[in-house]
C-alpha cells in the first residue's frame, strides 16, 4: 500500500498495532471467561472465595 506522506504511513503503522493490541486483549479476555465458567465462577486464590477461606485473626485481648 502506497502512502501520500510519513505521518500517514505512521498512522495506518499505528491503527494496525491497536488493532492487533484489540485483537490479543478479546482473545485473553475470551480465555479468562472460559476457564472462570469450568470452575463454577469462583477464583481460586487465597482470600478470594478459593478453595482456602481467610478466617479472622483471633483477638489479641480477651474480655475476662
Amino acid at each position: 500500500m502506497g502512502f501520500c506522506s510519513e505521518e500517514c504511513r505512521n498512522r495506518q503503522m499505528y491503527l494496525d498495532d491497536m488493532k492487533k493490541i484489540e485483537i490479543s486483549t478479546r482473545r485473553i479476555l475470551a480465555s479468562f471467561h472460559e476457564r472462570r465458567r469450568h470452575r463454577g465462577g469462583r477464583c481460586e486464590t487465597r482470600g478470594f472465595g478459593g478453595t482456602v477461606p481467610a478466617a479472622a485473626p483471633p483477638p489479641i485481648f480477651s474480655s475476662k
